[in-house]
């Protein structure tokens, strides 16, 4: 058999090597803590494979916000999710990362990110138009295209992960993405409409990527 040829991205293939390690390392992250105690649980909105999601409220100024208390897992994960967060930072329909906080006793961190209420997909969809899907699409190839010109690639957007809000053409989406490092880049192809897929090396950094979400608000 002849040797296999890596595809590459024609577009952002080394935009992590160009923004230099201090932008995709994660493991030398130092997080700057938030004081748990201007927040509070308001109620339950959902769960996933590692963290429980809470609607809160800032008691300082009384904003309310959400609440994601991750769950027991590596200290090099919750890094790693903070800085893809902070990277995508002001991002065309990136919701925004407002603080990170941790319970002084038990040392478990949360994500403190702006509120965006949502209903049910299943409910919401039925009601969309054609225009309606075209809107979203295109809003959300928007915030796609940002995080990969970002060095963030995605490796799986489905419907089951778009979390439409009552309003008209303002849901957020949840996309699972992989992790920021040059490897990565290096042999990303694209394989679909929306969808970056990084093909498995012996990178750690590869190798122990899980999936995980970045919210994405539609405006």
């Amino acid at each position: 058999m002849g040797k296999t040829v890596p595809s590459v991205s024609r577009v952002y293939a080394d935009v992590n090597s160009k923004l230099g390690p201090s932008w995709y390392e994660y493991d030398n992250l130092q997080v700057q803590w938030g004081t748990q105690d201007h927040y509070e649980i308001v109620r339950k909105v959902g769960r996933g494979k590692y963290s429980e999601v809470f609607e809160g409220v800032n008691i300082v100024t009384e904003d309310k916000c959400i609440i994601k208390v991750l769950k027991p897992v590596k200290k090099k994960k919750i890094k790693r999710e903070i800085k893809i967060l902070q990277n995508l930072a002001g991002g065309p329909n990136i919701i925004a990362l407002l603080d990170v906080v941790r319970d002084p006793a038990s040392k478990i961190p949360s994500l403190i990110t702006e509120y965006v209420h949502n209903v049910e997909f299943k409910v919401l969809y039925p009601r969309f138009t054609d225009l309606d899907v075209r809107y979203y699409m295109l809003e959300l190839l928007k915030a796609l295209d940002y995080c990969h010109s970002k060095g963030i690639m995605h490796r799986d957007v489905k419907v089951s992960e778009v979390d439409p809000i009552t309003s008209p053409r303002e849901p957020p989406f949840t996309i699972p993405y992989a992790s920021p490092h040059p490897s990565d880049l290096s042999e990303a192809a694209l394989v679909g409409p929306g969808k970056v897929w990084c093909r498995p090396n012996t990178d750690n950094h590869v190798e122990e990527r899980e999936e995980e979400r970045v919210l994405l608000r539609l405006t």
